[in-house]
């Protein structure tokens, strides 16, 4: 169930006695916890990957926010193209997920065209998940055995 509308340019808005008011201390107290739920390196790591992100779209004159995925793709498959690790391509992708989450849009990590393409970059790059092969009767009992 929505809430009241937030028409009072993103303060907490609250239902008291029947009526609707902005508290402003308690809007406060909830920017307060939103900042730190995410860690101070983690926040500075996402805006610089955000800037990035926004500053490639602009140079392609298309939207950052709402990205469409196949944007998002192709933002990714530069930055591979590009050399970059794949625990940064994927850092941006949080970034860019947790951008589209606050402003209140559908992130586009879970597209599939997305989600194909960081596999493809994950498994090109030699970071796929290795399929271990699974552990046969006398392994098990030995394991088992041991002390």
């Amino acid at each position: 169930m929505a809430g009241p509308k937030d028409e009072d340019g993103g303060k907490l808005v609250r239902a008291v006695g029947g009526e609707i008011r902005t508290d402003a201390k308690l809007a406060e107290a909830a920017r307060s916890y939103a900042t730190v739920a995410k860690a101070e390196r983690t926040r500075r790591a996402y805006a610089s990957d955000w800037r990035g992100f926004t500053a490639w779209c602009q140079a392609r004159s298309l939207p950052s926010l709402p990205a469409d995925q196949r944007t998002v793709a192709f933002y990714l498959t530069d930055r591979a193209e590009r050399g970059r690790k794949v625990s940064k391509i994927v850092r941006a992708l949080a970034a860019i997920a947790e951008a589209h989450k606050i402003a209140g849009h559908a992130a586009p990590r879970s597209a599939a065209p997305v989600q194909e393409v960081v596999k493809g970059i994950r498994r090109r790059l030699g970071v796929a998940p290795e399929q271990k092969a699974p552990l046969v009767v006398e392994q098990l009992r030995a394991i088992l055995a041991s002390p």
